[in-house]
């Protein structure tokens, strides 16, 4: 029995780490995209305004 909880634990564990690894790499790229679709100073006001560093 134990053995399968900490089976399920590291399981949830992985599922996590999977997640914030996937939004790292989607905000990222999303970053990427708007420094080329939009100009750098509208692209670099969006991404302070998303992450909290912008006035």
């Amino acid at each position: 029995m134990r053995r399968h909880e900490s089976s399920k634990t590291a399981s949830l564990r992985w599922n996590e780490l999977v997640k914030k690894v996937f939004w790292t790499v989607f905000v990222a790229i999303a970053g990427l995209v708007l420094a080329q679709v939009l100009d750098p100073a509208t692209a670099q006001q969006i991404v302070g305004l998303i992450t909290g560093m912008g006035v």
